[in-house]
Parts: C-alpha cells; structure tokens; sequence
C-alpha cells in the first residue's frame, strides 16, 4: 500500500483554502489549571502506547478541557551517531526538514503552522535524538500530523544540492556565530576530548568546517533514508484531543510510510572512569575568568542519576555562599547533564579577570569533601521537593509533556513520569552522600580554566594539557 499522496494533496488543498478564508488567533487560552497536589506526578494515568506496523512508536497523551495539542516527532538519531568526517550532517538534516516535502512547497513548512495558530514550534538536535515539536489549537492535530507526515515520507522527492548547499552555508553560519567566535564554543570540545577516550560517541561534538564542507546530497540522502524513518522514530500527540479520532488520523498519514531498511545499530559504550585528573588552560577575549570542574557519571536513569541532580543543587547553594555572597566570584553553577549514554556532571565559577582559579578550585573541593562525609537530611528532603515541583510544573505545559514522554532511560525502556517522581523520592541524605563518593572524586576529573586574554581570536585557544596523578 502506498503512501496516501492523493489524500495528502487533497488537505493540503483544502487546508490552503481554509486557512486564507479563516482567521485564526496566533494564541488560545489554555485551561485554568488548578496547582497540582503533591502526589500528581505519581497518580497521572499512563500514556497509551503502541506501534504501527512500520515500527512508529505512537505515544497518545490526551488532557481533557485543554484546547491546545503538541505533535512532536523524535528522531533517535543525534550528532552522536554521526560517522566519523561527518560532523555537522545531523544538524544540516535537521534544516533540511523544513525545505518542503512532496506535498509542501519549499519555505511554506513555518507559515502554514503561522496560518494555522501555531502557538509554538521548534527543532532540536542533540547528541543521541533530533526532535521536531509544533503546538497548535486543538482542531488543528491533522494538520500538524499531515506535515509531519509528509516530511517523514517525501523529504527526499524534493531535495537536490542546491537546497543542501543553501543550509549547509546556513549551518556553517550558524556555527561562527555560536562556537567559532566564542570562548564558549571551545569549550565543549576540548572538554568532550579529554573526557572520553577514542571511539566513544560523545567525543568528537564539534562541528568541523572541513566535514561540514564536504557533505553532498548523497550524504544527506543516505543518512535520512536509515535514520529519519518510522521504524527509528517516536510520535507523541499531547493535549486536548479524542483519542480514537487521533488514533484514525495517525494510521491514515503514518501507517503506509514504509520502512526504509535496517536502522543502523547504535554504539552504547561502557561508562567512562578517568585515571587521574587532567588539567587545561584555555585563553580567550572573554569579559571574565571561568573554572569550569567536569566528571563522567551514570546515564540518564542509571543509579547515581537523581542523586547527582540533588547534589548539584546543594553544591551550587553552597558555592554562593561560599564565593559569591563574599565577593570572591561574579557567578556559580552546578547541574547533572543526564544524556541516555552516559553525563557530565559539571561545577563552574565566574570570576573577575585576573583573579585566578585555585581559589574556586579550593572552595570546591571543600564542599564536596564536606558531602562526602554527610548531607543535612532535611535539606535532601527540600531538595527533594524542589526537583519533584518541577517535574510536576513541566507536567503543566503539553510541549514539555511530548519532550519528556519521548524520552528512553538508559537501559533503552521508555520514560515513565511515575518513575521520575518515584527516584527523587527514594533519594536521602545517605543515598547523595554515597554518590559524591562514588562519582565525583577529586583526584578524576577535567579541570578547565578559561584565561581571559584580550587579543586572543577565533574563540580562542589551547595553551595547556597536563595530567595530575595524585597519590590515592
């Protein structure tokens, strides 16, 4: 059975002639929801879920009384999975998803969603998944499910190189912007290469001008067709919607997308452990000094995972008071960057130029000794709360909701909101303990110090690379 493109020129038509003649607002009032009691992550039913026969995992979240509806679609395919020379194709795939399909026309993907009341409406890409949510009123799910259809099954009957060519000038653009002309930019790189060993995924993240450079048609060509197909892709519809009529739509523009062979497996390395610490100096026309303090930890969902989030929080608490609130540093941060093949954990400072490090170094590494040895119980339990609260205030918002229902816990199985809650819960003061212990030793890390030395250009530069072999 082929893929119903008479059916797809037939609403593309008229949702053209419907969306000229209709004015639409831009935006719709969401229900009033009342403040969520503490146990709502805990008691939400369960999404439904199944599977079409061409392997599209179809997620249905329906919220009654909302008038709003999100329709994500999540490629498991991210700038991790790239092959090696090809830096920069998952990003460039991902702009080419709004170049027209069979049934689009080229730059008419965003207006139409404007046409329609889009009220919202993006694309990520990240290392291990690349997604494509739009939020829309209600009555306009089939729309939503039409384009993302349609882009699903004839991205390729309308691509040629001169749409590769204009996004990959775009991309390239994108990343002077944002990396090449920014200390920050330089940073993740070296960090990623001096954090992973050889052949992990998560190494090589830069998007390097030469690969970027030499991709063609071919490449794209090859990559959408093994990645960008249903067997490798989850579709989750979120909001005010009737589920069977849903139902009826998703199997009318997904069920005869065919699969388009094998989906290329995926490297899932064993988790990194460092042998000692390695120090680098990085120097930059930046305004102010960084230390930027980095540690491999468990994937997302992995035992360690919500005890980290909770000693971020108490570790960057802690560093205000201790830096800040002194008037030793302009800014601090902690956060657990949980990732489905293995995170970072990472504890940085803002400091006044010329400062130095070894002060926040210090102070750090106070803190951290000081958790090894016990956290307070009362404050773990506020901690808590707060990572519970807002997992219920995401809970609130349909495109959060798509986002995290599409997500997959390390070992692969499908996020549970009530799994969320429940390890956050199960969280105390020994558990946080025993996970500064275990994780985020001080003699097995990347040390980052980021100079800053007017003059320096194009992001910046490497000065040092030097390994610390402390006595255990």
């Amino acid at each position: 059975m082929k893929h119903p493109s008479i059916a797809h020129a037939a609403i593309a038509l008229a949702c053209a002639i419907l969306l000229l003649t209709t004015t639409l607002s831009a935006r719709h009032a969401h229900a009033q929801t009342a403040r969520a009691p503490e146990r709502f992550a805990l008691e939400m039913p369960d999404p439904e879920r199944y599977v079409l026969e061409n392997g599209l995992e179809v997620i249905l979240d329906p919220l009654p009384g909302r008038r709003e509806v999100t329709v994500q679609v999540t490629y498991h395919v991210g700038a991790a999975d790239q092959r090696p020379g090809w830096t920069g194709l998952a990003h460039l795939a991902e702009h080419l998803m709004f170049e027209g399909s069979l049934h689009v026309p080229n730059d008419s993907y965003i207006p139409w969603l404007e046409r329609a009341g889009s009220l919202d409406r993006n694309a990520t890409t990240s290392l291990d998944r690349t997604e494509y949510h739009q939020t829309l009123p209600s009555e306009r799910l089939e729309t939503a499910l039409f384009l993302e259809s349609d882009r699903m099954a004839y991205l390729l009957s309308v691509l040629d190189e001169a749409n590769v060519d204009e996004q990959r000038r775009i991309v390239a653009r994108e990343r002077i912007e944002h990396y090449a002309l920014s200390a920050h930019g330089l940073l993740p790189g070296v960090t990623a290469r001096a954090l992973y060993p050889e052949g992990h995924p998560y190494r090589e993240v830069d998007e390097r001008p030469a690969d970027l450079e030499a991709i063609r048609l071919a490449h794209v060509q090859w990559f959408v067709q093994s990645y960008y197909q249903p067997a490798n892709a989850t579709l989750i519809v979120s909001g005010g919607f009737e589920p069977a009529s849903a139902r009826a739509q998703i199997e009318r523009w997904f069920g005869s997308i065919r699969r388009s062979g094998r989906v290329p497996p995926r490297v899932t390395p064993p988790r990194v452990r460092l042998e000692d610490e390695t120090r680098i100096v990085v120097e930059a026309d930046h305004t102010n000094d960084e230390l930027r303090v980095v540690w491999p930890t468990p994937a997302y969902g992995a035992p360690g995972d919500a005890e980290l989030d909770v000693v971020a929080h108490i570790l960057e608490e802690r560093l205000r008071l201790a830096l800040v609130e002194r008037g030793l540093a302009i800014g601090v941060w902690a956060y657990q960057l949980s990732r489905e093949r293995g995170s970072e954990f990472t504890a940085g400072v803002v400091l006044p130029r010329d400062r130095g490090t070894a002060e926040a170094l210090s102070a750090i590494d106070a803190e951290l000794e000081r958790m090894r040895g016990g956290v307070d119980p009362a404050l773990v339990r506020r901690v808590d709360q707060v990572w519970f609260d807002r997992l219920v205030e995401r809970m609130e918002r349909t495109s959060a909701r798509a986002q995290l229902l599409s997500m997959r816990w390390h070992d692969g199985t499908p996020y549970t909101v009530a799994a969320d809650a429940r390890r956050y819960a199960q969280v105390d003061a020994e558990r946080t303990a025993r996970a500064v212990r275990a994780f985020l030793p001080l003699d097995r890390r990347i040390v980052v110090s980021l100079d800053a030395t007017p003059g320096v250009r194009e992001g910046g530069r490497v000065v040092t690379t030097q390994r610390v072999q402390r006595s255990r």
